[in-house]
């Protein structure tokens, strides 16, 4: 990957911002460290909670640097929270919830 694809990649704070833009509510949560810290596992865990009106969504960094979203109980995984974020609005526009 590039330098200039790894610039264009979302964070988890914009795709929950986003998801509030869309969505209204508020966002809670961000970046902790770890309790402990060892070869292999990351330093910084992240997550953070949106809390709007018809339900919640919640990001979380998983170990393996993978994104986990449970927007209303249903899980989306994915390294690419441009793409996350794609899949959850359609999701969430298509009333399947």
């Amino acid at each position: 990957m590039s330098w200039e694809n790894v610039l264009k990649m979302m964070i988890g704070r914009q795709f929950m911002e986003a998801l509030q833009e869309k969505l209204g509510g508020n966002i809670s949560g961000g970046m902790r460290a770890s309790k402990r810290v060892s070869w292999g596992t990351p330093q910084n865990r992240e997550s953070r909670e949106l809390i709007y009106d018809g339900g919640s969504i919640k990001l979380d960094l998983q170990k393996d640097s993978k994104y986990k979203v449970n927007a209303n109980g249903k899980i989306f995984l994915g390294y690419n929270l441009k793409k996350m974020l794609e899949e959850v609005m359609q999701y969430l526009e298509s009333g399947e919830e």
